[in-house]
Protein backbone atom coordinates (compact mmCIF):
# COMPACT_ATOMS: atom_id res chain seq x y z
CA UNK A 1 0.00 0.00 0.00
CA UNK A 2 1.12 3.70 -0.69
CA UNK A 3 2.54 5.26 2.33
CA UNK A 4 2.13 9.10 2.89
CA UNK A 5 2.83 11.69 4.52
CA UNK A 6 0.29 13.70 7.22
CA UNK A 7 0.11 16.56 4.68
CA UNK A 8 -0.68 14.47 1.86
CA UNK A 9 -3.39 12.75 3.66
CA UNK A 10 -4.78 16.15 4.50
CA UNK A 11 -4.35 16.73 0.74
CA UNK A 12 -5.91 13.90 -0.59
CA UNK A 13 -8.87 13.93 2.04
CA UNK A 14 -9.45 17.85 1.86
CA UNK A 15 -9.29 18.27 5.56
CA UNK A 16 -7.49 20.42 7.68
CA UNK A 17 -4.47 19.58 9.14
CA UNK A 18 -5.71 19.90 12.13
CA UNK A 19 -8.64 17.16 11.16
CA UNK A 20 -6.64 15.05 9.36
CA UNK A 21 -4.11 14.54 12.83
CA UNK A 22 -7.11 13.83 14.46
CA UNK A 23 -7.85 11.31 12.15
CA UNK A 24 -4.54 10.01 11.70
CA UNK A 25 -3.69 10.05 15.43
CA UNK A 26 -6.86 7.89 16.14
CA UNK A 27 -6.06 5.29 13.35
CA UNK A 28 -2.49 5.17 14.74
CA UNK A 29 -3.34 4.55 18.07
CA UNK A 30 -5.83 1.60 17.18
CA UNK A 31 -2.73 0.24 14.96
CA UNK A 32 -5.08 0.54 12.10
CA UNK A 33 -2.36 3.00 10.42
CA UNK A 34 1.80 2.82 11.51
CA UNK A 35 4.04 5.19 11.10
CA UNK A 36 7.05 4.10 9.28
CA UNK A 37 10.08 4.85 11.35
CA UNK A 38 12.65 5.43 8.55
CA UNK A 39 10.26 8.01 6.44
CA UNK A 40 7.90 8.79 9.11
CA UNK A 41 5.05 8.24 6.89
CA UNK A 42 1.67 6.29 7.39
CA UNK A 43 0.71 3.00 6.12
CA UNK A 44 -2.38 0.72 6.71
CA UNK A 45 -1.89 -1.26 9.83
CA UNK A 46 -2.87 -5.39 10.31
CA UNK A 47 -5.31 -4.59 13.03
CA UNK A 48 -8.44 -4.48 10.79
CA UNK A 49 -7.37 -8.49 9.58
CA UNK A 50 -8.17 -9.33 13.72
CA UNK A 51 -11.87 -8.56 12.48
CA UNK A 52 -11.89 -11.54 9.79
CA UNK A 53 -11.71 -14.77 11.83
CA UNK A 54 -15.06 -13.33 13.56
CA UNK A 55 -17.22 -12.28 10.82
CA UNK A 56 -18.76 -16.26 9.48
CA UNK A 57 -21.35 -13.82 7.96
CA UNK A 58 -22.89 -10.66 7.31
CA UNK A 59 -25.35 -11.58 10.95
CA UNK A 60 -21.39 -11.55 13.02
CA UNK A 61 -20.35 -8.00 11.48
CA UNK A 62 -22.07 -5.23 13.63
CA UNK A 63 -20.93 -7.41 16.63
CA UNK A 64 -17.45 -7.49 15.69
CA UNK A 65 -17.07 -4.14 14.54
CA UNK A 66 -18.82 -2.58 17.44
CA UNK A 67 -15.23 -2.09 19.44
CA UNK A 68 -13.46 -0.77 16.99
CA UNK A 69 -16.60 1.90 16.29
CA UNK A 70 -16.14 3.07 19.95
CA UNK A 71 -12.81 3.22 19.73
CA UNK A 72 -13.06 5.44 16.20
CA UNK A 73 -15.75 8.05 18.35
CA UNK A 74 -13.27 8.05 21.24
CA UNK A 75 -10.43 8.80 19.43
CA UNK A 76 -11.35 10.87 16.55
CA UNK A 77 -13.70 12.93 17.78
CA UNK A 78 -16.12 12.07 14.84
CA UNK A 79 -19.06 10.13 14.20
CA UNK A 80 -18.08 6.54 12.96
CA UNK A 81 -20.20 3.85 11.58
CA UNK A 82 -20.21 0.00 9.90
CA UNK A 83 -21.60 -0.68 7.16
CA UNK A 84 -22.51 -4.35 4.99
CA UNK A 85 -23.01 -5.47 1.50
CA UNK A 86 -26.43 -5.88 0.72
CA UNK A 87 -26.18 -7.25 -2.75
CA UNK A 88 -25.79 -3.93 -5.01
CA UNK A 89 -26.03 -1.64 -1.92
CA UNK A 90 -24.61 -0.99 0.68
CA UNK A 91 -26.24 -0.80 4.16
CA UNK A 92 -25.38 1.34 7.22
CA UNK A 93 -25.81 -1.16 10.45
CA UNK A 94 -24.81 0.35 13.60
CA UNK A 95 -23.98 3.92 13.80
CA UNK A 96 -22.02 6.31 16.50
CA UNK A 97 -22.38 9.80 16.59
CA UNK A 98 -19.54 12.26 17.29
CA UNK A 99 -19.31 14.80 20.40
CA UNK A 100 -19.41 17.74 18.24
CA UNK A 101 -22.75 19.61 17.81
CA UNK A 102 -22.27 20.00 14.23
CA UNK A 103 -21.80 16.50 12.86
CA UNK A 104 -22.87 14.28 10.47
CA UNK A 105 -25.01 11.23 11.72
CA UNK A 106 -25.48 9.23 9.13
CA UNK A 107 -28.98 6.76 9.43
CA UNK A 108 -29.06 3.44 10.78
CA UNK A 109 -30.49 1.13 8.04
CA UNK A 110 -29.59 3.81 5.13
CA UNK A 111 -29.41 1.74 1.79
CA UNK A 112 -26.45 3.37 -0.66
CA UNK A 113 -25.23 2.19 -3.77
CA UNK A 114 -22.17 0.86 -4.18
CA UNK A 115 -20.26 3.21 -6.10
CA UNK A 116 -20.87 6.44 -4.32
CA UNK A 117 -19.10 7.70 -1.29
CA UNK A 118 -16.23 6.54 1.19
CA UNK A 119 -18.63 3.64 3.01
CA UNK A 120 -19.98 2.05 -0.12
CA UNK A 121 -16.67 2.58 -2.22
CA UNK A 122 -14.64 0.99 -0.10
CA UNK A 123 -16.57 -2.10 -0.49
CA UNK A 124 -17.45 -2.42 -3.74
CA UNK A 125 -13.47 -1.76 -4.66
CA UNK A 126 -12.73 -5.46 -2.56
CA UNK A 127 -14.69 -7.06 -4.62
CA UNK A 128 -14.36 -9.66 -7.23
CA UNK A 129 -14.66 -8.08 -10.75
CA UNK A 130 -17.41 -9.68 -11.95
CA UNK A 131 -19.34 -8.30 -9.19
CA UNK A 132 -17.57 -4.95 -10.03
CA UNK A 133 -18.91 -4.85 -13.53
CA UNK A 134 -22.30 -6.23 -12.18
CA UNK A 135 -22.60 -3.23 -10.18
CA UNK A 136 -21.41 -0.59 -13.21
CA UNK A 137 -22.86 -1.80 -15.69
CA UNK A 138 -26.45 -2.99 -14.48
CA UNK A 139 -28.16 -0.07 -14.73
CA UNK A 140 -27.08 3.29 -14.50
CA UNK A 141 -24.71 4.93 -11.85
CA UNK A 142 -27.45 6.97 -9.32
CA UNK A 143 -26.21 10.94 -8.83
CA UNK A 144 -26.83 12.47 -5.15
CA UNK A 145 -24.95 15.59 -5.50
CA UNK A 146 -22.91 17.38 -8.38
CA UNK A 147 -19.78 15.12 -6.86
CA UNK A 148 -21.21 11.76 -7.38
CA UNK A 149 -18.95 9.87 -9.85
CA UNK A 150 -21.52 8.11 -12.24
CA UNK A 151 -19.08 7.83 -15.35
CA UNK A 152 -17.94 4.02 -15.07
CA UNK A 153 -14.58 5.08 -16.17
CA UNK A 154 -14.48 8.17 -13.59
CA UNK A 155 -15.47 5.15 -10.81
CA UNK A 156 -13.08 2.49 -11.90
CA UNK A 157 -10.21 5.11 -11.65
CA UNK A 158 -11.25 5.56 -7.99
CA UNK A 159 -11.41 1.85 -7.60
CA UNK A 160 -7.95 1.53 -8.50
CA UNK A 161 -6.90 4.45 -6.33
CA UNK A 162 -9.28 2.59 -3.46
CA UNK A 163 -6.98 -0.36 -3.56
CA UNK A 164 -3.69 1.43 -4.04
CA UNK A 165 -4.26 2.97 -0.46
CA UNK A 166 -6.58 0.38 0.96
CA UNK A 167 -9.23 2.72 2.11
CA UNK A 168 -11.88 5.15 0.59
CA UNK A 169 -11.98 8.95 0.63
CA UNK A 170 -15.46 10.69 -0.40
CA UNK A 171 -15.93 14.60 -0.50
CA UNK A 172 -19.74 15.80 -0.98
CA UNK A 173 -20.70 12.24 -2.95
CA UNK A 174 -23.84 11.84 -1.57
CA UNK A 175 -25.06 14.75 0.81
CA UNK A 176 -23.64 17.85 0.93
CA UNK A 177 -20.39 19.41 2.72
CA UNK A 178 -19.73 15.98 4.47
CA UNK A 179 -16.62 14.03 4.04
CA UNK A 180 -15.84 10.34 4.65
CA UNK A 181 -13.11 8.10 4.96
CA UNK A 182 -13.54 4.14 5.00
CA UNK A 183 -11.89 0.42 4.88
CA UNK A 184 -12.88 -2.46 3.95
CA UNK A 185 -14.14 -5.71 5.97
CA UNK A 186 -12.95 -8.57 4.69
CA UNK A 187 -14.54 -11.61 4.61
CA UNK A 188 -12.88 -15.44 5.31
CA UNK A 189 -12.65 -15.77 1.41
CA UNK A 190 -10.79 -12.53 1.60
CA UNK A 191 -13.55 -10.53 -0.01
CA UNK A 192 -15.41 -7.56 1.36
CA UNK A 193 -18.46 -8.33 3.17
CA UNK A 194 -18.69 -4.59 4.49
CA UNK A 195 -16.68 -0.97 5.51
CA UNK A 196 -15.57 0.86 8.85
CA UNK A 197 -15.38 4.37 8.30
CA UNK A 198 -15.89 7.83 9.72
CA UNK A 199 -17.90 10.50 8.50
CA UNK A 200 -17.20 14.51 9.34
CA UNK A 201 -18.39 17.92 8.65
CA UNK A 202 -16.08 19.52 5.78
CA UNK A 203 -15.56 22.96 7.00
CA UNK A 204 -14.60 21.55 10.34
Amino acid sequence: HTALSLPEIAARLKLPKSTAYRFVSALRDMRLLVREPDTGRFVLGTRLLSLRPAIGGPADLRAAALPFLRELVERSGETAHVTERRGMSAMIVEVLEARHVLRMVPKRGAVFPLHAGALSRAILAFLPPKDIEEVLCTRPLQRFTPRTPTHRDAVKRLLRETRKNGYAVSFEEVTPGASGISAPILGRDGWAVGSIGVSCVMQR
